[in-house]
């Protein structure tokens, strides 16, 4: 008997049903019916109960440094002519592993407690609730790192250079989203 599963070439971990690809299309949509299989989680051992853990699969130092660079790198024009010489946007101080990794801990925990604005994470009005995220980075530093994080860089070539274009199209809006 054939197995039920097959195993995601493009990642080791993943468990796909085994089923055969449509080579035909129609005007109708018909949801593929999926057999019945057994969901299995195949993490390391170290990464059990650590979130932490396994976020660092994913983004590892590696992974992290890479950004940094392409952050470091990307320069940031003004949307306007008339942005003065002492403009936050040519203000850049470099940005290091450790803050990017800040960076993404704060954008999880924004998703986590939702915020109409983004300046209310660090507000200290009475109306909206104090969150601890003040203490870890500013709110212009933020921000500042919020136009410019990189994940490709400026001459990406390859299945990546798409992912930088969107990337650049979406920071003439003044928003990069993950």
């Amino acid at each position: 008997m054939a197995s039920l599963e097959i195993t995601d070439p493009t990642d080791p971990g993943t468990l796909r049903p085994h089923e055969k690809a449509f080579k035909k299309t129609g005007g109708e949509f018909f949801p593929i019916e999926i057999p019945e299989f057994v969901l299995q989680i195949n993490l390391p051992t170290t990464c059990a109960n650590d979130p932490l853990a396994i976020f660092l699969l994913y983004y590892t130092p590696e992974i992290i440094d890479m950004i940094v660079k392409n952050t470091n790198d990307f320069i940031l024009k003004p949307q306007k002519d008339t942005a003065k010489k002492r403009s936050r946007v040519y203000n850049w101080v470099p940005t290091n592993r450790h803050e990017i990794y800040q960076y993404f801990g704060i954008r999880i925990y924004m998703t986590i407690h939702i915020e109409n604005e983004i300046q209310d994470y660090w507000s200290i009005k009475s109306n909206v609730p104090i969150h601890s995220i003040a203490r870890i980075m500013p709110r212009d530093r933020f921000q500042a790192l919020h136009r410019r994080v990189r994940i490709a860089g400026e001459n990406t070539q390859g299945p990546y250079e798409r992912v930088r274009s969107l990337l650049n199209i979406s920071t003439t809006t003044n928003s990069i989203t993950f």
